[in-house]
């Protein structure tokens, strides 16, 4: 699930990148990025975590976040925005319109989304690796 989730959201930049005429290295230096990590996430060997995600979004401002990270509304942000939403204490401040605060709600439960199955993925790494240490211990 997480896998899928990974690939969509580089698919998405991925398109990004190409209305943008961007290529890996150009990415991967603007944003300060593993080399290789575009073409690795694009064929599915590696993901993009949260915080490829933000350096993608701070280098390139005009991509819209929920866009990214949902696949919902428009791949750039529209001219009108006067700013993106801040959550501050459980409150909403900022943005242009209550359709902002819908969209950052998507977009945190899209993280929140991420960050679930990215548990359960290292929960099951460690259970491997508890098996193995189990082998190990019996071998000895």
């Amino acid at each position: 699930m997480l896998f899928e989730y990974v690939l969509m959201v580089i698919d998405r930049f991925v398109k990004y990148m190409n209305y943008k005429g961007l290529n890996d290295n150009q990415v991967t230096t603007q944003c300060d990025l593993s080399v290789g990590l575009i073409g690795k996430a694009r064929k599915g060997r590696s993901d993009i975590g949260r915080k490829t995600i933000e350096k993608i979004l701070t280098n390139y401002p005009d991509i819209n976040r929920v866009w990214l990270l949902t696949g919902e509304g428009e791949m750039l942000k529209s001219p009108s925005s006067s700013g993106d939403i801040v959550i501050t204490n459980g409150n909403a401040v900022g943005g242009s319109s209550v359709s902002s605060g819908s969209e950052e709600l998507a977009v945190l439960r899209a993280e929140n989304k991420m960050q679930k199955e990215h548990i359960e993925r290292l929960y099951k790494q460690i259970e491997k690796l508890e098996a193995q240490n189990e082998k190990l211990l019996n071998a000895i």
